[in-house]
């Protein structure tokens, strides 16, 4: 299993086609890591005023793998990492928030195809797609 916070996290939202990501709420700490080695491609906040639809996202951080993979992490309180950084797995990307269109504090978090195809973040954590606690003790290489 992968993850993006340590110890214990709830899924609150599963990824289906209306949502396009996993709501992930971290219990045992609200430090967002990085499941991925990479490049970060996006560290920033969008205003609702831009007419930007990434708005939503409010704070956030996107890190593209060695594959060309897009994973996303939105709502961020504060973003820890700054564009063309190099990031490992475990590497803090920021701490879990309540920013843009969100309705409490959690992770919107989204895995993309570098083709830009939606894709579902559970099977790439290694979880189930339901909502339900987790924990991770050790990530998988």
């Amino acid at each position: 299993m992968k993850t993006i916070f340590h110890g214990t996290f709830k899924v609150s939202q599963p990824y289906t086609a209306g949502h396009g990501g996993l709501d992930i709420v971290g219990i045992d700490s609200h430090d967002i890591i990085s499941p991925v080695a990479g490049t970060v491609k996006s560290s920033t906040i969008i205003p609702k005023s831009s007419g930007d639809i990434t708005w939503e996202w409010g704070n956030y951080v996107r890190v593209d793998d060695a594959e060309g993979n897009k994973h996303y992490f939105c709502h961020m309180a504060s973003r820890a990492v700054s564009v063309g950084q190099r990031v490992e797995i475990g590497t803090k990307l920021g701490v879990m928030g309540n920013t843009g269109l969100s309705f409490g504090a959690h992770c919107h978090f989204e895995v993309r195809t570098k083709n830009n195809v939606r894709t579902n973040p559970a099977s790439f954590l290694g979880i189930p797609n339901t909502e339900a606690v987790y924990r991770w003790d050790k990530t998988s290489k």
